[in-house]
């Protein structure tokens, strides 16, 4: 319990023994400003924009088209002989800002394009983590494979985005 609260019960006990009519007032609780974080926004980019292209993963939302709307992700090629890349190997737009990330994790299945059906990636500075899951690869030609359902989750400071997205991956 605070001490300024045991003070108060103290001083209305002793008051309400003597009879005495008493005014106690209570000190406001100390003024702590609320800090709270707010969930990531994904934002969307073009390939102009980054420094990765060729082999990969591209996710965007479902009915836009790439070229005029942008893409939410594009996860490149990764050797596993020089992995992780040096600069990260997926980009992302979150709260406007260009953010490279490193694969950390894979699960599942292979996929065209150096992809797997789950995948973790932690931003450079360590602060963002995203997992993408990938549910359905239609299989194209060997150089691009659609893919129909995918999930992108992007968790910073406890708080976390989910966004469904189609894309493609190959080469």
């Amino acid at each position: 319990m605070k001490k300024w609260f045991l003070a108060v019960l103290t001083v209305a006990a002793l008051a309400g023994c003597n009879g005495n009519q008493a005014t106690v007032s209570v000190p406001e609780a100390a003024s702590i400003p609320e800090v709270t974080a707010t969930a990531p926004e994904v934002d969307t980019f073009t390939f102009d924009e980054i420094d990765l292209s060729g082999c990969g993963l591209m996710l965007l939302e479902e009915g836009t088209d790439f070229r005029a709307d942008g893409i939410y992700l594009f996860s490149g090629y990764v050797d596993p002989a020089v992995s992780p890349q040096p600069g990260g190997s997926m980009r992302m737009r979150l709260d406007s800002e260009l953010v490279r990330f490193t694969r950390t994790e894979i699960e599942g299945e292979g996929i065209p394009g150096g992809q797997y059906s789950v995948q973790r990636f932690v931003s450079e500075d360590g602060d963002t983590t995203v997992t993408v899951a990938v549910g359905n690869v239609e299989s194209g030609i060997e150089e691009a494979n659609a893919i129909t359902d995918a999930t992108i989750t992007v968790t910073r400071d406890g708080q976390e985005t989910t966004v469904e997205a189609v894309g493609d991956t190959g080469c």
